[in-house]
C-alpha cells in the first residue's frame, strides 16, 4: 500500500510542476516576443542607415571591393593551389582576375622564401694572450677565430646543420662540422651522418669559442689535440626507456679514425669506433647530475698494427635556484680519462689525465670560475703536467660574453709557466641554445 501512495504523491507533485511551468513559460514568451519587436525595429533603422551610406559613399565602394578582390589571391596562393590540384588530380580554379605582382617581396610570398632559408648566425671569438714569463710569437691580440652558421629544418624528418670556421692567424678556412640529423626513427632512436663532433664525454662537442675557458684542458690537448675528436662518420643514438623515467641515451658511432695524436691512423681503412652513456638525474628542484661514460678505440699507426683505447668518465653537478635562477647558480664539471697505448715493441703505454671546472655565478651577468688540470702523455705515462686558472666571466647579453684568464702550468716538457687571456665571444644572427 505504501508504494502505490508515494507513486500518486509523486504523480501529483510532477503535474503541478509541470502547470507552473507552463504559466511560466506563457509569461516568458510575452516577453520574448516585445524583445523580438523591439530587435526588429533596431535592424530596420541599421538598414536605412547602411543604405544612406552606400548612397554617400558611391564609386568608393566599388573602388574599395575591386581591390579586395584582386588581392585576395598571392602568387603564392595560386602556386600552392596548383601544387595541391596536380597531386589529388583536381583541375585548378581559374583566377577571374589578373593577378597583382606588386607584393613578391612583402606579405605571404616573402614568408614563404623566408622560410626555405636557413638559420644564420655569426660567431667572433676575439683573444689577447700574454706570457709573462717569456716572449713568445703568440702574444698580442688576435681575432682568433669567426664561426658562421647554417641550421636549417629540411622536413619533418630531419634537419641540417653546418659550421664554418675562419681563422685569419692561420689565413685558413675550415669545416668545423656539416651533417644531417634524422629525428623521427623508429624505436625511439636518433641518426646522424657527415662531419661532426664525436660524442666522447661532455667538452669535447663544445665548439672552442663556446667553451666555458679562453684555452683548452691538458688532457684534450694530450689526447686529441686541440680541436679533440672531430670526423667524417655515422652516429646512431638511442634514447633509452627505464621505468625511472630519467633521460638515459645511449651513442654508437663510427668514423675515419684520422686523429693525429692518440688514433693516427694515416692511410689504414680501420676505423674509429666510439661508445657514450649518458645519464641525467633531477636531485632536487634545485640541483641536476648529469653523468656519462665513454669509450673510443681505432690504431695509432699507419700500417694498422697497434691500437689505442680511451676510457672517460664525465660528471656534470649543477646548481640554480628556481627562485633566483637569474642570479645565483653553482656548476662543478669533471673529465677523467684512461689510455692504453699499444706501441710496436711490446711495451704498452698505460696513462691518466683528469680536469675540474668549478663556475659560481656571483650576479646575474658575473661569474668566478677556477679549473684544475692534470695530465700525462699518451705515448709516456712517466711525463706529465698540472695547471691551476683563475676565470672572471662578465655576461651582458646572451649575445656577448667579456672574460679575463690567468693561468700558471708546471711539470715536464714546460716552456711557459705563467699566461694572461683575455677574449671577447660575440654572436650576431641566430644562434642556437648554449649548451647545458
Amino acid at each position: 500500500m505504501l508504494i502505490p501512495k508515494l507513486f500518486s504523491a509523486l504523480l501529483i507533485f510532477l503535474i503541478l510542476s509541470f502547470s507552473q511551468c507552463l504559466v511560466f513559460g506563457q509569461q516568458e514568451s510575452q516577453k520574448l516576443e516585445e524583445e523580438i519587436k523591439k530587435l526588429i525595429e533596431k535592424v530596420a533603422e541599421l538598414e536605412s542607415t547602411v543604405s544612406a551610406l552606400k548612397k554617400h559613399l558611391g564609386s568608393g565602394e566599388t573602388e574599395i571591393s575591386s581591390q579586395s578582390d584582386s588581392s585576395a589571391k598571392t602568387p603564392v596562393d595560386v602556386e600552392l593551389e596548383t601544387r595541391l590540384s596536380a597531386e589529388l588530380g583536381a583541375e585548378p580554379a581559374e583566377a577571374t582576375e589578373p593577378i597583382q605582382s606588386s607584393r613578391t617581396s612583402s606579405g605571404r610570398q616573402f614568408g614563404l622564401f623566408q622560410n626555405m632559408n636557413p638559420n644564420i648566425g655569426v660567431i667572433g671569438n676575439f683573444l689577447g694572450h700574454k706570457v709573462l714569463d717569456n716572449g713568445d710569437f703568440n702574444d698580442g691580440f688576435t681575432f682568433a677565430e669567426s664561426e658562421i652558421s647554417f641550421r636549417m629544418i629540411i622536413d619533418p624528418f630531419a634537419s641540417a646543420d653546418f659550421f664554418i670556421a675562419i681563422v685569419p692567424p692561420e689565413e685558413t678556412v675550415e669545416l668545423e662540422e656539416a651533417y644531417l640529423t634524422y629525428l623521427a626513427l623508429p624505436f625511439f632512436l636518433k641518426a646522424k651522418l657527415g662531419f661532426f663532433r664525436t660524442n666522447f664525454g661532455k667538452f669535447n662537442r663544445i665548439h672552442q669559442p663556446e667553451r666555458p675557458f679562453s684555452d683548452s684542458p691538458l688532457i684534450f690537448e694530450h689526447y686529441f689535440g686541440d680541436e679533440g675528436l672531430v670526423e667524417p662518420g655515422l652516429s646512431l643514438s638511442w634514447l633509452v626507456p627505464n621505468p625511472w623515467d630519467n633521460l638515459i641515451d645511449l651513442t654508437l658511432e663510427v668514423t675515419n679514425g684520422q686523429n693525429e695524436v692518440s688514433f693516427d691512423g694515416g692511410d689504414s681503412d680501420d676505423f674509429l669506433y666510439s661508445l657514450h652513456l649518458k645519464n641525467f638525474f633531477d636531485l632536487t628542484p634545485n640541483a641536476t647530475l648529469e653523468l656519462g661514460f665513454s669509450g673510443v678505440t681505432g690504431v695509432n699507426d699507419p700500417a694498422g698494427r697497434q691500437r689505442s683505447f680511451v676510457e672517460g668518465i664525465d660528471l656534470t653537478y649543477r646548481w640554480k635556484p628556481v627562485r633566483y635562477n637569474r642570479y645565483r647558480s653553482f656548476t662543478v664539471q669533471s673529465e677523467f680519462l684512461f689510455s692504453q697505448r699499444e706501441q710496436a715493441a711490446g711495451n704498452n703505454v698505460n696513462s691518466f689525465g683528469f680536469f675540474t671546472f668549478l663556475q659560481y655565478q656571483l650576479t646575474q651577468r658575473l661569474f668566478v670560475s677556477a679549473r684544475f688540470d692534470y695530465a700525462e702523455y699518451p705515448d709516456s705515462g712517466e711525463l706529465n703536467q698540472k695547471a691551476i686558472s683563475g676565470i672572471l666571466t662578465f655576461w651582458p647579453s646572451e649575445f656577448e660574453t667579456l672574460r679575463l684568464q690567468y693561468k700558471h702550468t708546471s711539470g715536464d716538457d714546460v716552456e711557459i709557466d705563467n699566461q694572461i687571456f683575455v677574449q671577447l665571444f660575440f654572436v650576431i644572427g641566430a644562434h642556437g641554445a648554449h649548451p647545458y
